[in-house]
């Protein structure tokens, strides 16, 4: 969807561009019915009130969840851990479309859903006609195209999309808002920091942490957001995205930072003598990303991540951020959009 600013255009401008705003978003027709215009430009029939919501996209499922909560009546996989009220934790796991994974749809159409919501990276051909075979699949059962994980920057635009297929435009706006407020904050304290002073970082991935993704991919980018420098100068694989790499291009990198998300791998790197001359395991610098309920830092490669570009910035230069600042906002951010309220040693075990 592309928006056209009037702020400082002649007032004539007005009623026509808000005309064209609404053929391109949403037209109100018959009682009990809206059309609106998906992201991929389908018109897509919808009841006025949507309570009852799936997808088969794990970035869309919990956006659906941190939005309209009672709305979701399933999870492409199980939460990770206990940080979620136990009727959101309980709903049924139903697969999806993700991955390697593939979906049924007999599971899907028997939870009796008044919309199924497919996310896409892109905005490509290729995946409009992926969602016109996903409705002829669905039958009865609008299916709205969303574009899901193409830039962790960007993710406004998707928010606000969703709070309105939702009905949930004020839990959109304050989820929007938070989302730039954090943007905001690492944006204005990493500023002053030249190429030449960004640390250099390392993404472990995998039980032996030599999986990793590279510079440009989508599930390494918080590293550049955050003002780092990823090492890993080789080119992403089609699909999945991980490449396998050895101990010794490692060593050759000798980044200053490792960050992870398999707690296997955290537990031995610092008793693996094959790892023992990188700098970021002799200087104590190898975190482990937290997960609960939700990767913070990847997979999925969603808005899940917001607590974790607080948490990238601060473990790349604790220095320019004030602790206490940085969990007061995580805290908030669980409580509005995880809809659950962190204790205070849940809240230092993501930073400890």
């Amino acid at each position: 969807m592309e928006y056209t600013s009037v702020k400082n255009g002649p007032r004539g401008l007005l009623v026509p561009l808000i005309a064209l705003f609404l053929s391109t978003f949403t037209i109100f027709g018959v009682s009990g019915e809206r059309v609106v215009v998906d992201m991929f430009g389908r018109k897509v029939v919808l009841p006025d009130r949507v309570e009852r919501v799936v997808s088969g996209t794990p970035v869309i499922t919990i956006m659906v969840y941190m939005l309209a909560p009672d709305d979701l009546v399933g999870w492409n996989f199980k939460p990770n851990g206990k940080l979620m009220r136990e009727k959101y934790l309980n709903l049924p796991v139903i697969g999806g479309w993700f991955g390697k994974k593939t979906g049924n749809y007999e599971t899907f159409l028997a939870l009796k859903p008044d919309v199924y919501i497919e996310g896409y990276s892109n905005l490509g051909e290729v995946n409009k006609e992926m969602l016109e075979e996903r409705q002829r699949k669905m039958g009865s059962i609008p299916v709205v195209g969303v574009r899901s994980a193409a830039d962790v920057s960007s993710y406004g635009e998707v928010i606000d999309f969703l709070g309105k297929v939702l009905g949930k435009e004020g839990e959109a706006e304050k989820l929007s808002q938070f989302y730039h407020d954090v943007l905001e904050l690492v944006r204005g304290r990493l500023k002053g920091i030249s190429s030449e002073r960004r640390v250099s970082v390392y993404y472990a991935e995998g039980a032996d942490g030599l999986s990793t993704d590279p510079a440009g991919a989508v599930h390494s980018e918080l590293i550049e957001l955050c003002g780092g420098k990823n090492v890993a100068s080789i080119g992403a694989k089609e699909g999945f995205g991980r490449v396998k790499v050895s101990v010794e291009q490692v060593l050759s990198w000798n980044p200053e930072i490792i960050i992870t998300t398999e707690s296997e791998f955290f537990k031995e790197v610092f008793t693996d003598q094959r790892w023992a001359g990188i700098e970021a395991v002799k200087k104590g610098r190898v975190y482990l990303a937290p997960r609960e309920p939700f990767g913070w830092f990847d997979r999925p490669a969603g808005i899940n991540r917001i607590p974790g570009i607080l948490w990238t910035a601060y473990r790349l230069y604790p220095g320019y951020f004030d602790r206490t600042t940085i969990e007061k906002m995580v805290h908030e951010f669980y409580l509005e959009f995880y809809h659950y309220s962190l204790g205070e040693s849940q809240l230092e075990s993501f930073f400890n």
